[in-house]
C-alpha cells in the first residue's frame, strides 16, 4: 500500500524544476510573434510532463524508470495499481497524441 510522506530535497527540486517548466511553457505557449517560443513550450511541457511521470514511478517503488514514453506510462498504471491508487483517465488518449 502506498504510503504517503514527505518527499526528499532532492524530489521536491525536481519537483520544482518541473513546476517552473511547465508555468513557463505557458507563458510562451501564448505569443503569437515568436513561433520559436511555441517550439520551446511544447519542449518545455514535455520535459515538465515526463519528469513528474518519472518522479511518480520512483516515489511508486520501481527504482527502475523507463527510457521511452509507453513504457514509463505502463509502469506509472502498474504501481497505481499495486498501491491501490486510482488508474490514469484517458490513458488511451494520451498514447494517442504520442
Amino acid at each position: 500500500m502506498f504510503v504517503r510522506g514527505h518527499p526528499s530535497n532532492i524530489a521536491r527540486s525536481r519537483l520544482l524544476l518541473a513546476k517552473r517548466a511547465y508555468l513557463l511553457a505557458g507563458n510562451l505557449r501564448t505569443n503569437r510573434d515568436d513561433p520559436a517560443g511555441r517550439i520551446a513550450a511544447i519542449v518545455l511541457y514535455d520535459f515538465s510532463i515526463e519528469t513528474i511521470m518519472k518522479l511518480a514511478v520512483e516515489t511508486l517503488g520501481n527504482a527502475r524508470v523507463a527510457r521511452d514514453f509507453p513504457a514509463v506510462l505502463n509502469q506509472l498504471d502498474e504501481g497505481l495499481t499495486i498501491a491501490n491508487l486510482p488508474p490514469l483517465t484517458m490513458r488511451r488518449l494520451i498514447l494517442y497524441t504520442i
